[in-house]
């Protein structure tokens, strides 16, 4: 699991959303599904802890791009004349002290991307840091200090719309990822999508979290039942942080792993069973070394209990009754809120009936096996300092 320093309060990121998209057909390739959630939810997700605020600059379907909880703008300048109008939008709508703007079809970047860039942009006094990747400069990928609105105002009014051209008249530093080049992988086309979605091998995945007690296995015993009458294939992983043990004393594989036996595989015609042996001494496995050991040629949804602390698509319990505070908005991975009470108004992520697991499994078959993904929410982040729109 990454580690992320705390969002910078002072940094406003905005997401290019707002381009033509000509080799996606024409289309919204940010509402495009990936990994089942819509492309520019991976950026959302990915931005949401490093900064203190986000918009969305788009010009087309405003309501679909709402939904993801975050304010969008239109270009100031018409026509949509490219990336720069988009920027120079972000800097009069945002009145932080730093702009950070990313496009819209990046779904990796990197936990420590605003504190490098920001760490970098400082030491060199420069008025833009940008990306290099080892082979290239992503000119979109740019943090700005609110200084530059001037410069990139009399650039655009005098016609000229090239970003490289307008970063030469500016003081402009970088940040190498030469390391990490695929954090800034971009989809441009339909084939990308298909290879960058190839490549992940993921089978969609929904975490159910919650204080002790509030009743996760009883709800997951309740809805496995309903997903498998709607046709999924399901694995259930469950993380505890108790010893124990499935194998019994006396029968053949306890007495093959009491002589030593690092991994000890049952096999019936039945089922078979992985036993592997952890070193007192060794770190917990984590959740991607535990999932490659699914057979996932098999399997259409793995549901997980626990996992708070990763970063996948969770749907949090809540017992008003037990008293205990809420998990969201502070976890951004969160895309719902299943209660058996009555929840604040201003939660602005769906919200389920815990007693009523029906709707809770129409709402994974949507918006995590299906295509159209969860609507993130972001309000966490924009309570830090709102910004103002002129």
């Amino acid at each position: 699991m990454h580690e992320t320093a705390a969002p910078a309060a002072d940094i406003c990121a905005v997401i290019l959303a707002g381009g033509r998209g000509r080799r996606m057909g024409g289309g919204d390739k940010a509402l495009l599904p990936l990994d089942g959630w819509p492309l520019i939810a991976h950026v959302v997700a990915a931005l949401r802890p490093q900064v203190g605020t986000m918009l969305i600059n788009s010009n087309s379907r405003p309501a679909d791009y709402a939904a993801l909880g975050l304010p969008v703008i239109a270009d100031c300048i018409p026509d949509q004349p490219g990336p720069l109008a988009g920027v120079l939008t972000a800097l009069q709508a945002c009145p932080a002290g730093y702009i950070l703007v990313v496009p819209c079809d990046m779904p990796r970047l990197p936990p420590d991307l605003v504190r490098r860039m920001r760490d970098a942009l400082e030491q060199d006094d420069a008025d833009v840091c940008s990306v290099y990747d080892g082979t290239r400069l992503h000119a979109v990928v740019m943090l700005l200090r609110h200084r530059v609105r001037p410069s990139l105002e009399r650039y655009l009014n005098s016609g000229h719309r090239r970003v490289q051209e307008w970063l030469r008249s500016v003081s402009l530093t970088t940040v190498d990822y030469s390391a990490a080049p695929d954090a800034f992988v971009n989809v441009n086309t339909q084939e990308q999508l298909r290879a960058l979605a190839a490549d992940d091998q993921s089978t969609p995945q929904v975490a159910f979290v919650a204080c002790s007690g509030t009743g996760k296995t009883t709800l997951l015993e309740r809805l496995i039942p309903l997903l498998r009458r709607r046709g999924l294939r399901l694995a259930a992983l469950k993380h505890t942080h108790h010893p124990f043990d499935v194998d019994q004393p006396g029968k053949d594989s306890y007495r093959l792993r009491s002589a030593g036996a690092y991994q000890v595989l049952l096999a019936s015609p039945r089922r078979w069973a992985l036993m592997t042996e952890c070193n007192d001494d060794a770190a917990e496995p984590d959740l991607a070394e535990l999932l490659q050991v699914l057979d996932h040629r098999h399997l259409d949804l793995i549901l997980l209990e626990g996992f708070k602390h990763e970063r996948i698509p969770k749907i949090e319990l809540h017992r008003p009754a037990l008293g205990k505070a809420l998990l969201y908005p502070s976890d951004p991975w969160i895309v719902a809120v299943a209660s058996d009470g009555a929840l604040d108004s201003d939660i602005v992520i769906p919200t389920l009936d815990m007693n009523h697991p029906e709707s809770i499994a129409d709402f994974i078959v949507t918006h995590i096996v299906g295509a159209t993904g969860p609507a993130l929410d972001t309000s966490g982040v924009a309570a830090h300092n709102d910004p103002c729109i002129e």
